[in-house]
């Protein structure tokens, strides 16, 4: 889920774009152009996972609220069981 060279440290929250860096990565979703010629990066899994209905749109570093976080991995368990995410999740993560 992680790079490599992820220096995660456990004292700091969790931003949006790493948040989405992780979901995007364990969901194995396929994204835009620049995502697949370049590989993931925080900034082009955000914008991917708005586009999806999965995050609202926001900073890449704007901290994650725990509800947040709970909608996200909700949606996300959704996507990777049933490989799509239905139209009522989706649009919750639009508003």
């Amino acid at each position: 889920v992680l790079g490599a060279g992820w220096d995660m440290d456990a004292n700091r929250p969790v931003t949006r774009g790493r948040l989405a860096y992780m979901v995007y990565n364990a969901c194995k979703l396929r994204g835009g152009v620049i995502n697949e010629l370049a590989g993931p990066s925080c900034r082009y899994c955000l914008r991917e996972m708005v586009f999806l209905g999965m995050m609202p749109p926001g900073p890449a570093a704007g901290r994650v609220s725990g509800m947040e976080m709970v909608a996200l991995l909700s949606r996300a368990d959704v996507y990777r069981r049933e490989g799509e995410l239905p139209d009522y999740l989706s649009r919750a993560g639009r508003q």
